[in-house]
C-alpha cells in the first residue's frame, strides 16, 4: 500500500493528467477515454485530492485511465 504521502503526489499527478487530456481532447490533438470516476471540475484543493488518495477504490480507477490513455497515446504516436 502506498504511502499517503505517495497517494497524495499520485492523485495530484492524476489529477493533471485529466485536466491534460481534457485540454488535448478540447483542441482534437486526441480524443482520450472520459474520466467517468470523479468529476475533475469539482475538485478545489488539497482536501480533495487527499480524499481521492484515501480511497483505494478510487485510486485503481485512475491507475486503469492513465493507463488507457498511455495506450491511446502510443497508438497515435505510433502512426506517424
Amino acid at each position: 500500500m502506498l504511502s499517503n504521502i505517495a497517494s497524495y503526489q499520485l492523485v495530484t499527478l492524476y489529477v493533471f493528467m485529466l485536466r491534460l487530456g481534457a485540454h488535448a481532447s478540447v483542441n482534437e490533438a486526441i480524443k482520450l477515454h472520459p474520466c467517468e470516476i470523479i468529476d475533475v471540475s469539482s475538485l478545489e484543493g488539497s482536501a480533495d485530492y487527499q480524499a481521492i488518495a484515501n480511497s483505494p477504490e478510487l485510486l485503481a480507477g485512475l491507475d486503469e485511465l492513465v493507463h488507457a490513455w498511455c495506450k491511446q497515446i502510443e497508438q497515435v504516436n505510433s502512426s506517424y
